[in-house]
């Protein structure tokens, strides 16, 4: 009876000694994460006794807060201590952290020798990172085709960021269209939504598939749904016109609207613009002023340009004249003509004629007929600059060149009707030639 006693007690201690197995550590780690006390003070026993998976689930729940508080230097130190021991987990992890200086100091090299330490054991997150390495050339040479062997290596066994990796190498690097398709293709298959809107892009474009907008708006809807920005703006642009099948209107605000949360400032002018017409539902002039707010404030000069319109009407001229400003200072067409208007009138800010005479100049240079008719006058009154008729008289020849009606009627005063434009006579406001016959007498 003592001998089977004493034979039961050795087996419970040599299994409370037996090293944990992956599955083992990670079920006491959810335990510790719900809450267990037991769990928690089993997997520091485990720990306590150099256990390596014991050690690097630990590593993992105090590098991300979880059942423990924060801490990278200790996350650091226990990956290191699983990592010495081969543990192929740990090492990648180090590699990281000596990747980006987390938990104490940083260097590439390390994180190279650390990262080739897991990969040759066959770990495919070790692989990715090792071959995120030789792709942007991080503490090796830049080597793309290194980059897409260890990539495929991790394909094999799986990894959807892999297969992603290998997608964007191909796109981008080795110029590869049809295989960086068949690499979003698959790592999209496994969920992977970034993979659905790079290949929707790919098929809009027709690169490396037949192109064809309906299938690229599924991509684009897939890739929305998992809150993926640039997508749901795709997304948005397909429904808003009839490129994938009739204009769908309300379901494009509705994507616009979600990807203006990002914040985007196309989104939200698209919103703004939608919000305005009947088409996408009862149109909402406080929404559209609000998503036009928030694009010009993220510097999108037709959305500052449309917020200066709508607050001068709503009586709010001196925040107008500072839209305008900066929507001019983008060299908005628009935006440049009606800043030089009001700094002329002094409609919500000083009028100022010398730098209205600056803003229509800058406007008439694009060639706009009405800064080129204002740059007349305004040189005709000496108003901003000194007076000077002749000046004054080519601006307004430019002006009716242009079409501005006044300038047209102020130029058949002077030179009588434009000839008719099957005539060959000389252009219209031109001066005869010289030597040419003259219609006054000598």
């Amino acid at each position: 009876m003592h001998r089977f006693l004493l034979a039961l007690a050795l087996f419970a201690a040599a299994a409370s000694c037996r090293a944990l197995t992956a599955e083992e550590a990670s079920a006491l780690s959810r335990r510790v994460v719900a809450g267990e006390p037991a769990a928690r003070a089993a997997l520091l026993e485990s720990v306590a006794r150099r256990d390596a998976e014991a050690e690097f689930a630990l590593a993992q729940l105090v590098f991300d807060g979880r059942g423990f508080a924060a801490d990278a230097g200790q996350a650091r130190r226990l990956a290191e201590r699983a990592a010495a021991r081969g543990h192929a987990g740990a090492q990648n992890m180090l590699g990281y952290f000596w990747q980006n200086a987390l938990g104490g100091a940083g260097d590439l090299i390390e994180a190279r020798r650390w990262y080739e330490e897991a990969a040759n054991t066959g770990d495919a997150k070790a692989q990715v990172n090792l071959g995120w390495l030789y792709q942007e050339g991080l503490g090796v040479d830049q080597d793309a085709a290194r980059a897409a062997q260890l990539y495929e290596r991790a394909a094999v066994g799986g990894s959807a960021a892999a297969m992603f990796n290998l997608g964007a190498l191909n796109e981008t690097r080795l110029r590869n269209a049809r295989a960086a398709a068949d690499w979003y293709e698959k790592a999209a298959a496994t969920g992977v939504v970034a993979a659905d809107y790079r290949l929707g892009k790919m098929i809009e474009e027709g690169s490396g598939r037949r192109k064809d907008a309906t299938q690229a708006l599924s991509h684009y809807l897939k890739a929305a749904l998992g809150g993926i920005g640039d997508a749901q703006l795709a997304a948005a642009r397909l429904l808003d016109s009839d490129a994938a099948g009739p204009r769908r209107p309300a379901e494009a605000l509705r994507w616009f609207e979600a990807a203006a949360a990002t914040p985007n400032a196309e989104a939200s002018y698209r919103s703004a613009l939608l919000r305005l017409m009947p088409d996408a539902g009862k149109p909402d002039e406080a929404a559209a002023q609000a998503h036009f707010r928030v694009a010009a404030a993220l510097g999108h000069a037709e959305s500052q340009y449309r917020l200066a319109l709508i607050l001068r009407r709503s009586g709010a001229a001196a925040e107008s004249a500072e839209w305008l400003r900066k929507a001019a200072e983008q060299k908005h067409p628009a935006a440049m003509l009606r800043y030089a208007q009001v700094l002329e009138k002094g409609d919500g800010l000083r009028a100022d004629a010398a730098q209205a005479l600056q803003w229509y100049q800058r406007s008439g240079d694009l060639g706009d007929a009405e800064a080129l008719f204002s740059l007349g006058r305004l040189y005709e009154a000496g108003s901003g600059a000194p007076a000077d008729a002749r000046r004054a008289m080519q601006y307004f020849v430019k002006a009716a060149e242009k079409g501005h009606p006044a300038a047209k009627e102020m130029m058949q005063g002077v030179f009588g009707p434009p000839p008719d434009p099957s005539s060959r006579d000389r252009p219209f406001g031109a001066p005869a030639p010289f030597g040419g016959s003259s219609p006054f007498p000598r």
